[in-house]
């Protein structure tokens, strides 16, 4: 359990959020790649896992997933109303080992993509 949203002897509407869980199993990171570099993505990839801003891997992966199509920029946009016109294709990352993560903090992942 993550976060408890409501409390004891309190309704809930349909629908509304009450609670957060951690999924169990292997803990994943989600991430977002530019169009630019999407199509020379493929699973099984090395990935590294840093903290906004810093050079220091906290975590190391692999791509485990990566979704079909491209969209429009989700995970990080600055501004409700952002005029943007880049697409994204969503990646999820399985981390390997120890990692020094914290659950639902932002990250950088830099996916090493090999040279043909």
């Amino acid at each position: 359990m993550l976060e408890m949203h409501i409390e004891k002897g309190t309704a809930v509407n349909q629908y509304e959020k009450y609670a957060e869980v951690a999924p169990s199993g292997p803990m994943t990171v989600r991430t977002e790649v530019d169009e630019l570099f999407a199509g020379r993505l493929s699973t099984g990839l090395d990935a590294e896992i840093r903290f906004i801003g810093s050079d220091s891997v906290v975590a190391q992966g692999k791509v485990i997933f990566l979704s079909p199509y491209l969209k429009k920029k989700s995970l990080f946009s600055q501004k409700a109303n952002e005029q943007e016109d880049r697409l994204v294709r969503e990646v999820r990352i399985k981390l390997e080992g120890n990692n020094r993560l914290i659950l639902n903090s932002k990250v950088e992942s830099v996916i090493k993509i090999k040279n043909n």
